[in-house]
């Protein structure tokens, strides 16, 4: 993809034709003042990019129509699978800004997780699926992190989670390792972050009960969104 310097997205693609939604054709025509016939680049978000050309007579239509497509390239994932169950915060810019930064470092699962203190219990899901389809394309990225809806605590750790490393973060004076110290880098893993106020005991105990291995992040208390960037971060360049 290293000649690729613009990438679309859409799911509406048949065998020859592709149509991109209002705002991808808006900003098709409108920002970048796209021709009839030029090559544009576009992904699923499930791992394929693909090639079309901008259709006759279409520029003017709120759903441009992309022709003669053809795939150019699948990019399977090549590293394990990562997620992290995260408590929504009361700033909602900030929540967006761990999202959008999660995407650009290839986290594949997003869980948010309302807990006893978390602070806002109620996010748009359609508006997180919209900032991971924006950063995916500014990346280059051609896999669209899968974002679930709001569960609580209690209804998350009953689900049947198929992660080989499973961690808590949390900032409790208890026997917990660094991160860094027991992260194996061929394992798939996922890990929780708590509200601002952090879990409480019962839900620690709780985790733990459900395999969740206790661990901390550093010296310094981390905000929420910081927690998961940092997490973003460690797993990106040490899972192989």
């Amino acid at each position: 993809m290293d000649s690729i310097k613009q990438l679309f997205y859409t799911r509406n693609i048949n065998e020859t034709t592709a149509t991109l939604d209002e705002e991808e054709s808006r900003h098709l025509t409108l920002s970048l003042r796209k021709k009839e016939t030029e090559t544009v680049f576009f992904t699923d978000g499930k791992g394929s990019v693909y090639s079309g050309k901008i259709g006759k007579n279409n520029l003017k239509n709120k759903a441009v129509v992309l022709e003669n497509v053809q795939i150019i390239e699948f990019k399977p994932h090549t590293k394990p699978k990562t997620g992290i169950a995260i408590s929504p915060i009361k700033n909602v810019d900030r929540f967006e800004w761990f999202i959008e930064k999660a995407t650009e470092l290839g986290v594949k699962h997003i869980y948010p997780i309302v807990c006893d203190r978390t602070e806002k219990t109620n996010i748009r899901l359609d508006r997180m699926e919209k900032i991971c389809i924006s950063a995916m394309k500014q990346c280059l990225n051609s896999w669209q992190p899968i974002i679930s809806a709001p569960k609580s605590f209690k209804e998350f750790l009953q689900e049947d989670l198929s992660f080989e490393q499973k961690i808590i973060a949390h900032c409790e004076e208890t026997s917990k390792s660094d991160l860094l110290d027991f992260l194996l880098p061929n394992k798939s893993t996922l890990i929780l972050i708590g509200p601002e106020g952090d879990f409480t005991s019962a839900e620690i105990s709780a985790a733990i009960k459900k395999d969740f291995s206790p661990a901390s992040l550093g010296d310094f208390r981390l905000r929420t969104e910081t927690a998961g960037v940092y997490c973003a971060t460690i797993m990106n360049a040490f899972l192989k």
